[in-house]
């Protein structure tokens, strides 16, 4: 399996970064966890209370 780089402007990633420090100064770990998943969809939980998150993310290829 060979990942894709997705193109993505620096504003959205920019918008990500501020969704993810958002969530954990709220100390939302499944909302960062689900956030990070979104912007890196090749990165699989394993062995995690965060797997249930992985079916969500869609992976284009």
């Amino acid at each position: 399996m060979r990942a894709k780089d997705q193109v993505i402007g620096m504003e959205e990633v920019n918008n990500f970064i501020i969704e993810i420090a958002a969530a954990a100064e709220q100390q939302n770990n499944t909302l960062v966890v689900q956030k990070l998943k979104e912007l890196i969809p090749e990165f699989l939980s394993q062995n995690s209370i965060y797997e249930e998150l992985d079916k969500d993310v869609k992976i284009s290829t």
